[in-house]
């Protein structure tokens, strides 16, 4: 029988090309599915990942996550997906964002292996609000897992009540500053939610015995930003993996800020990589 995964994570893994304000350019192996479970992996190999790729894709850089990877769809012929990424100023806080789903705007329920249904945590990460939808009804009817889910402030900005919605629907939502404003993230009741603040640390808002709890983890400060895709996803990877191993909100919060804090300082986010639980 397999092991009941601690976390499954749902999502796209992609080739992004990256153009910083010092005009220099990246490609780099990332999406949000692949970041959130290398950074889940630094502390758990318990975890797996549902995503499709295209046959240009090398699968090193997810065997080297050491995760379970029965979820993984090599195409024939298709293209993984790209996504583009211009930084507009220095703190890089504004972008202009352009994504080629590709082949994962075919992934599906069907493609989540059954076992992945009894995992303790399972995370849709940031996709296409109206897929995002079909997963999130898919689970909360065939699995009994706490369900998280993650978005973009421009899928936000177009189709705000579809991202509403499937937030309405889930245990636990990850947003950013704007994000929350935008999606006044007050109204969603009894939905836990964490707010990423970048340098400010992060908040997590939740509900135990009907009472409304906030923890705050401060971020330590990062001499020279280099990179800050995907910060936001080293947070959550971090964050519900060490929940789902029973440690307290407090405690995966302040690891979870940490880890992330980590990732600005290179491109990508596979000097991650390089960090043990020793070092961390």
């Amino acid at each position: 029988m397999d092991k009941q995964k601690l976390l499954v994570i749902i999502g796209n893994v992609s080739y992004d090309s990256n153009i910083y304000p010092s005009g220099e350019k990246r490609r780099i192996v990332s999406g949000a599915a692949y970041i959130v479970a290398l950074a889940a992996s630094l502390f758990s190999k318990n975890i797996g990942i549902v995503t499709k790729l295209g046959s240009d894709f090398n699968l090193k850089y997810l065997q080297e996550l050491q995760i379970d990877l029965s979820g993984v769809q090599l195409i024939k012929n298709a293209k993984t997906s790209r996504f583009y990424h211009t930084y507009k100023n220095n703190d890089q806080s504004q972008r202009i964002f352009k994504g080629e789903l590709t082949i994962g705007k075919t992934l599906s329920p069907n493609d989540i292996p059954k076992h992945f249904l009894s995992a303790k945590y399972i995370h849709v990460a940031t996709m296409p609000p109206i897929q995002q939808k079909i997963f999130v009804d898919f689970l909360r009817k065939h699995s009994k897992a706490n369900i998280s889910i993650d978005t973009l402030e421009d899928y936000i900005l177009e189709w705000r009540d579809i991202v509403f919605d499937n937030f309405k629907k889930v245990d636990i939502a990850f947003v950013d500053k704007r994000e929350h404003e935008l999606l006044e993230t007050i109204k969603l009741k009894k939905v836990e939610i964490v707010i990423k603040k970048g340098k400010d640390g992060a908040d997590d808002i939740y509900y135990k015995n009907y009472k409304k709890r906030v923890i705050h983890a401060d971020a330590p400060i990062v001499a020279k930003v280099i990179d800050k895709t995907g910060a936001g996803d080293v947070l959550a990877g971090v964050f519900l993996t060490l929940i789902a191993k029973g440690k307290s909100r407090a405690y995966a919060l302040s690891n979870a800020v940490k880890i992330a804090s980590i990732s600005i300082t290179n491109f990508g986010v596979r000097h991650l990589l390089e960090y043990t639980n020793e070092r961390i």
